[in-house]
């Protein structure tokens, strides 16, 4: 009886899989840990930035709306990249590199899910090697050139309503005793925006008291915590306070974790110097004041 041939080592035996960029229709076609030539559209709102970990490490981030493998199809599917563990002068690099609505080439791997970190933990994520050149490519300029439409909403209680695709929402102006103030919405979809407005009207209608409740919320704040910050001749009463409060100048509806909610925004440089001060909630009694 001959020798019994040694099995072939695993290692030999397994092939290695070629990447085929036009089998990429969605984020879950691409392989992990492998490095991909890519050309993607920053998001409107892909406000390029950076965070720290307080020990010197900085980790650059944005958005692409949509993308593709090089020699592949357009996928429109939001997907964020990331660059960790950098430094401070190379995050001021990345953040110089891109703006929103750059059509760009780039390196990047979508990494292991056993290598995803508690930060950044976002599925759709690409773990961005170097950035190239802005480029650009005819169905990602048609994109673009869409998301540069105006989308307007008019509504019977709020007016005419315009998405900001930089801000993720839609916004407005409004009117109360003489007071100028932005109304927003933070949503970029029509449909939760209708949603929203109608959780919305009854605060509206009852805006009086709405308004009056957040001047005294915010007066009984000052009062209790932020005395040491009044600076003007003479005594604070609350009718001086309201006089120099007046109304609130911004209002900010929102549905979150499936919950609407509000936030009322006002200013006043006597009170607060330059900051502002906000109250959330989700109906009148529940308001908050945040400083």
């Amino acid at each position: 009886m001959g020798k019994a041939t040694p099995p072939k080592s695993r290692t030999k035996l397994a092939k290695v899989s070629k990447f085929d960029p036009k089998s990429v229709g969605t984020f879950e076609d691409l392989p992990e840990a492998q490095p991909i030539e890519f050309i993607g559209l920053i998001s409107p709102d892909g406000n390029p930035g950076g965070s720290s970990d307080g020990r010197k490490n900085w980790t650059f981030s944005t958005n692409v709306c949509a993308w593709k493998a090089k020699g592949g199809p357009t996928v429109r599917e939001p997907a964020l990249i990331v660059c960790r563990k950098i430094s401070e002068q190379k995050l001021s690099s990345l953040m110089r590199r891109v703006s929103n609505l750059d059509i760009v080439e780039f390196v990047a791997e979508r990494p292991r899910k056993s290598d995803r970190p508690k930060s950044y933990p976002k599925q759709q994520r690409f773990e961005l090697i170097r950035f190239g050149k802005t480029v650009r490519a005819r169905d990602l300029q048609d994109i673009r050139d869409e998301l540069k439409k105006p989308v307007v909403v008019k509504d019977a209680v709020f007016g005419n309503l315009e998405l900001s695709r930089r801000h993720s929402q839609f916004t407005g102006k409004a009117s109360f005793r003489r007071t100028e103030m932005i109304v927003s919405f933070e949503t970029t979809c029509p449909q939760e925006l209708r949603e929203i407005i109608a959780s919305s009207r009854s605060l509206w209608r009852n805006r009086q008291m709405w308004f009056s409740s957040w001047r005294k919320k915010v007066y009984q704040y000052y009062m209790k915590t932020m005395t040491h910050w009044w600076s003007g001749d003479g005594e604070l009463t609350e009718k001086r306070f309201y006089d120099l409060l007046g109304w609130p100048v911004g209002v900010d509806f929102f549905i979150q974790d499936g919950k609407f909610g509000y936030q009322l925004s006002g200013w006043c440089e006597e009170l607060f110097t330059d900051h502002g001060i906000d109250a959330y909630g989700t109906s009148v009694r529940d308001m908050a004041v945040s400083f």
